[in-house]
């Protein structure tokens, strides 16, 4: 693995100005990435912490009661949410039946961001079946 400048997130703000620099890669959890460098398979300048921006770790509905789920939410939000079960009990099931207990609810350290997991070409991103067989 080659060297790389590493950076952690102090506000949204401050990320945006980083990243648009250019070179820079997003982490949050990071075991996806850490995996690609160590094969040589990606090797940034730059990576970029985001996991401490909790900013964006959110379920919501906005004025035009469309649903908006933040990049950083993980599975145990999404299981936990009122307002996806009402709104969105596919979602809901899927997100609360995904991995294990253990990983979607005690150990806050392993749980998976859902927009980065989906979004990931790894065998461990189980949700993303789950959420292409619901349509979302």
């Amino acid at each position: 693995m080659r060297s790389f400048n590493y950076l952690v997130a102090e506000n949204l703000q401050a990320s945006l100005a980083q990243y648009a620099e250019g070179g820079a890669v997003l982490k949050a959890g990071g075991l996806d990435l850490v995996g690609r460098m160590k094969e040589r398979l990606e090797a940034p300048e730059t990576v970029l912490s985001i996991g401490s921006l909790k900013e964006l770790a959110y379920i919501r509905e906005d004025r035009a009661r469309v649903m908006r789920i933040g990049c950083l939410t993980t599975l145990a939000d999404m299981g936990r949410s009122e307002l996806l079960k009402k709104r969105a009990t596919a979602l809901h099931q899927a997100a609360a039946e995904t991995a294990t207990p253990q990983v979607r609810f005690e150990d806050e350290a392993r749980e998976k961001a859902v927009a980065l997991t989906v979004c990931a070409a790894t065998p461990g991103a189980s949700s993303r079946m789950r959420l292409t067989v619901l349509g979302v």
